[in-house]
């Protein structure tokens, strides 16, 4: 079972979760966005949104730092999320499954990078 956490997380769940107690950052939900959206599809929605709020910058993945928000492309869409946590890896959670911490740039997931942000208080 996954979900917002913290017995179980989905993606944007732990990216919520590891702002608010790592930043004191509190992000929105994206629920608000699922129900407009055919599908539940609403994590690519928030992460549209979330790429022209002014609160968050893009930065060049050669200056990814901790508690930047990396988006990526999984089936063509920009609709999954996770935290940098330490140099060129990231902290996720895949559908259904376990958080775990990945390398961004390795073969898997270096091409399905969306964009790297950073929030500006």
């Amino acid at each position: 079972m996954w979900g917002r956490g913290p017995s179980a997380y989905d993606c944007w769940g732990l990216v919520r979760d590891v702002m608010r107690e790592g930043l004191g950052v509190t992000l929105p939900s994206y629920v608000e966005y699922a129900d407009s959206v055919i599908g539940g599809d609403g994590e690519r929605v928030l992460m549209e949104k979330m790429q022209t709020l002014t609160c968050w910058e893009s930065v060049p993945i050669e200056e990814a730092r901790p508690f930047d928000v990396i988006v990526l492309n999984i089936a063509g869409h920009p609709n999954h999320v996770g935290v940098i946590c330490m140099d060129k890896q990231f902290l996720h959670v895949e559908r259904g499954g376990e958080s775990q911490i990945e390398r961004y740039k390795s073969r898997r997931w270096k091409s399905r990078i969306e964009g790297i942000y950073r929030y500006c208080p």
